[in-house]
């Protein structure tokens, strides 16, 4: 069960119908950067059970934070005074904890840094694949980035292994949307199922496929090219929909999406597609 409160994320594990552990992850402090707080975690949340890690995505200051031990005795029955729960062991996507895109980007006038394999700008969407990589969904850099063995990583900041999606900038200008292939618009949410990922690619109304993730050389440089596409005739065509004239088959303000031998499930608004 996972609840947000306020800047906490709440996480608890659950055996039948009884509640075992309650946990509080982070600090509760205002919606700005400080060390160790969290500025609206109210993107995604992925669980490593086999390291007991859980990574939140920590949407406004720009970053992923990993949490260690959440399946221990000391992180449950840690400190609970002055808004204190248990503190994050990594972060991904700032150098240290202390940085923030929200700072980063008032220095510079408004405007976003260069992008790097190091930053991230607005991460919403987090799936933890069964190898143990960590993908991430930067919305508004319109770009997917993955970290390789992400519950050992021990560095912060560090580089992530790959990159999907081409944003373009004018001058300092921020990355730019753009529809093709290898070209997102605000890509949301993301599920692994075998060596094909599935992308929300949200203001195009499209879903993405990729296939053959773990070839070498895949997302080593921008431009890695989708395999198919769901929501629209071709790579070319956005299909962002007006919900009161949408055709029955069209995806409407995708948003979430769940990959599984069953099928592909597309979250969007007031409907749940499925795809065999």
């Amino acid at each position: 069960m996972i609840e947000q409160i306020k800047n906490y994320v709440y996480w608890s594990t659950v055996c039948l119908v009884v509640m075992i552990m309650p946990l509080v992850l982070g600090m509760l402090g205002p919606d700005v950067m400080y060390e160790n707080a969290m500025a609206k975690p109210f993107g995604s949340i992925t669980v490593d059970p086999m390291h007991g890690s859980i990574f939140v995505a920590d949407v406004h200051n720009g970053r992923v934070l990993r949490f260690d031990g959440i399946n221990t005795a000391s992180a449950v029955n840690g400190s609970w005074s002055n808004g204190t729960g248990l503190q994050p062991s990594l972060v991904l996507g700032q150098p240290n904890m202390s940085a923030s895109i929200i700072i980063e980007y008032a220095d510079l006038g408004g405007h976003y840094p260069p992008l790097t394999l190091s930053l991230l700008i607005y991460p919403t969407g987090l799936h933890l694949d069964e190898r143990g990589t960590l993908w991430v969904a930067d919305l508004t850099a319109h770009r997917v980035l993955w970290w390789h063995n992400a519950s050992t990583i021990s560095a912060n900041g560090a580089p992530a292994d790959g990159t999907l999606g081409s944003p373009t900038r004018i001058g300092n200008g921020d990355p730019l949307c753009g529809c093709n292939a290898s070209a997102f618009c605000h890509p949301s949410s993301i599920s692994v199922l075998g060596d094909s990922l599935w992308l929300v690619d949200s203001s195009n109304g499209r879903v993405l496929r990729f296939d053959n993730i773990y070839a070498a050389g895949f997302g080593s440089a921008p431009g890695e090219p989708a395999s198919a596409v769901i929501g629209c005739p071709d790579f070319l065509t956005s299909c962002s929909a007006n919900p009161l004239s949408a055709p029955p088959m069209q995806l409407v303000n995708p948003a979430l999406v769940l990959a599984s031998e069953h099928g592909l499930y597309v979250h969007g608004l007031r409907t749940v597609s499925k795809f065999p």
